[in-house]
């Protein structure tokens, strides 16, 4: 009997305050689930408990204080299997154990039970034997038996145990949770809560400790541990802060902050000292505790299109699909992309011919693409036919380069009868000029785009670049490792990288062949040679497009 009242004395010397919380906004776009652990019977899932039922509720003490949970019988028991423990088996892995501690298993040693016990009347329900009986405004004015939990549940858990600098806690281990299966992650938040006790003892004192001041405080803080028990980090909280900031209702504490965790230990601080250390009550009540599980990553291993080429007249679609493997990747969506949207345009895989040219068409998933060319072709209309049909209208250039200032062209249209009139626009003269006989001549860095009209047909475009020493035709903090590359064998390859302002190597680009006739280029930068030709491999980034010619000489 001295014993039990020896032990129920050091209860009251060393009772902390409860752990203070913050608020925590959850992204849904983020590459993880949380997994919420409720105390609920509905989401038990650690199969028969030591308790010998099969749900939270079966861990609740009757009655409150001395019951066998809490105080194993007589001195305690050395039986890890009969002290307190619990196992969210199946959803978020966290178990807690009684620790062992002054040579048994106590409860007063730093411990741990489950609840549903709430009451508003905090004066009335404020001693130690009301020490898991949770603060609710709403609760009726006797001891509850349901709804004392966040968000009006049934059961919530409260943690006790605290360590101080008096030597009077040495012996005391530290209330926590850990994950089971020791995977570590990160706890995202909890909802944390004052029982009746602490909250009476803030406001009122009692005989071992003074009511709260203006300048006095509760602090919980809560220390994350690797599994090798490193420490990541703390989180902490003010579970009251003067008599006019106490936490009164459920409040979000985030945890985040600490990383990923294999263990989560908590301590009470605070300001009041009676002589034996921290004298406020160590008890805190929480519950929904949330923790992230990352998303299985399954990267694309490859996308094929169901063409390689396709042909339209202007204004027609076409249907390009995309098959990815593995079907499951967590790349999905694919992406959709065409090299030139003035030719021809892709959503979801429809492509939309807008006028005369080539454009190529990208698929995307993850680091793997692949390509279509897209020939948008017509017939001019005044044009003497044939036998195979009509003559069509072209450009002897579509894309052009040019690499000093002065440098000039002379675009040409085959398909013209004679006595059609021809007219040639320069969407950026300061770039390059165009004559009324289509000289194209370089004038500035950059690019434009040159319209050229045949009598009332549908304008034909060549895009010209101008390259110049002094300046690229895009200009970015961005460095592209190859600007101009020539090949003389058919599947000859190199590689072809951006990198930032600091060297780093940018990843995740989506790089684009200009005609995949002449090179193709994969998802991580590989250009390959396809046949005889010149074609342009660009990709964009931060909003400037960064470009490689290739020429193909192939024999």
């Amino acid at each position: 009997m001295k014993k039990r009242i020896a032990a129920l004395l050091l209860v009251l010397v060393m009772a902390v305050s409860l752990p203070p919380v913050t608020a925590f906004a959850v992204d849904d776009a983020q590459d993880y689930e949380l997994r919420v652990l409720t105390f609920e019977d509905a989401d038990y899932k650690g199969g028969t408990n030591f308790a010998g039922g099969n749900d939270w509720s079966s861990l609740i003490d009757e009655p409150q204080y001395g019951g066998d949970m809490l105080y194993p019988d007589g001195s305690g028991t050395t039986e890890e299997s009969e002290a307190y423990t619990w196992y969210d088996a199946g959803n978020t892995e966290l178990k807690h154990t009684l620790p062992k501690s002054w040579d048994n298993y106590c409860y007063w040693g730093g411990g741990h039970a489950i609840s549903h016990y709430v009451s508003s009347d905090f004066a009335a329900h404020g001693s130690f034997i009301d020490q898991l009986t949770v603060y609710s405004k709403t609760a009726s004015a006797d001891v509850a038996t349901t709804g004392g939990g966040h968000n009006g549940s049934n059961n919530f858990a409260v943690h006790f145990g605290y360590k101080d600098n008096s030597g009077y806690t040495d012996s005391q281990i530290l209330p926590s949770f850990a994950f089971a299966d020791g995977v570590a992650r990160v706890v995202d938040h909890m909802y944390v809560n004052n029982i009746c006790y602490a909250l009476n003892c803030y406001l009122n004192g009692n005989g071992l400790t003074a009511k709260i001041g203006p300048d006095d405080w509760v602090k919980l803080v809560a220390t994350g541990y690797d599994a090798e028990g490193n420490k990541t980090g703390d989180a902490s909280i003010y579970l009251c802060n003067g008599p006019d900031n106490i936490i009164t209702d459920w409040t979000k504490f985030d945890l985040s902050g600490l990383g990923k965790v294999a263990k989560v230990e908590f301590n009470i601080t605070g300001s009041s000292d009676n002589g034996y250390g921290f004298s406020q009550p160590a008890y805190f009540a929480y519950d929904d505790v949330a923790v992230r599980f990352e998303k299985t990553v399954i990267p694309a291993e490859s996308v094929t299109l169901d063409k390689n080429t396709l042909t339209l007249k202007p204004g027609e679609t076409g249907t390009l699909t995309a098959a990815v493997t593995p079907e499951n990747t967590s790349d999905k969506p694919v992406v959709w992309a065409s090299s030139d949207e003035t030719v021809a345009t892709v959503e979801n895989g429809t492509v939309t011919a807008l006028k005369p040219g080539t454009a190529t068409i990208t698929a995307a998933c993850g680091e793997q693409t692949a390509q279509c060319l897209v020939t948008c072709d017509f017939a001019y209309v005044g044009a003497e036919t044939t036998e195979e049909g009509s003559v069509p209208l072209a450009l002897s250039k579509d894309d052009l380069t040019f690499f000093n200032a002065g440098e000039q062209y002379t675009l040409s249209v085959t398909g013209a009868p004679e006595g059609a009139k021809i007219t040639y626009v320069s969407s950026d003269e300061s770039i390059a000029t165009v004559s009324s006989s289509g000289v194209l001549t370089a004038k500035g860095s950059g690019t434009t785009t040159v319209s050229v009209t045949v009598d009332d047909n549908p304008a034909m475009t060549c895009i010209v670049r101008c390259n110049f020493e002094d300046g690229a035709a895009e200009s970015g903090d961005c460095t592209i490792s190859n600007s101009d590359v020539t090949m003389g064998v058919k599947g000859e390859t190199f590689q072809i990288s951006l990198r930032d302002a600091d060297g780093n190597k940018i990843t995740g680009l989506l790089w684009v062949s200009s005609d995949v006739s002449v090179c193709s280029v994969d998802g991580t930068g590989v250009v390959k040679a396809e046949g005889k030709g010149t074609a342009y491999v660009s990709t964009t980034y931060n909003g400037v497009t960064y470009q490689c010619i290739v020429r193909c000489n192939i024999k």
